[in-house]
């Protein structure tokens, strides 16, 4: 059967749909999801690439909400919340190209994510 050039990832979905999906589970904040798409895939480097780097801005994002919490006591705290928006728009835009069956690197975590996961496609 051709697939079209399309390729699947270990967990029987094309690579694009199964990283996309993964990513979208964290957007929507079921980011257990992500862990078990990385943990699970052998066989797609796309695959654990975008739930890789979805992890890692879901952990920055943990470690901004702390600080920002912490901060909210003090002036500075709201412009530290206002910043977190930014992680999110990173991941729609992967959300997006992940759907499109394109590798995306958000700055810096990209490196990380591509560099742990052995590669982005």
């Amino acid at each position: 059967m051709d697939t079209g050039g399309v390729k699947k990832s270990s967990l029987g979905m094309d690579e694009n749909v199964a990283a996309g999906l993964s990513v979208l589970f964290a957007v929507i904040g079921i980011w257990i999801v992500t862990l078990v798409f990385f943990f699970i895939e052998k066989d797609s480097q796309f695959n654990k690439f975008h739930s890789l780097q979805a992890i890692l801005v879901m952990a920055l994002l943990v470690i901004m909400y702390i600080i920002g919490f912490i901060l909210t006591f003090i002036v500075i705290g709201v412009f530290v919340f206002i910043l977190m928006i930014v992680p999110w728009v990173f991941l729609v835009i992967q959300c997006i190209k992940a759907f499109q069956g394109e590798s995306y690197k958000i700055p810096v975590i990209g490196n990380l994510a591509e560099q742990w996961a052995g590669g982005s496609k």
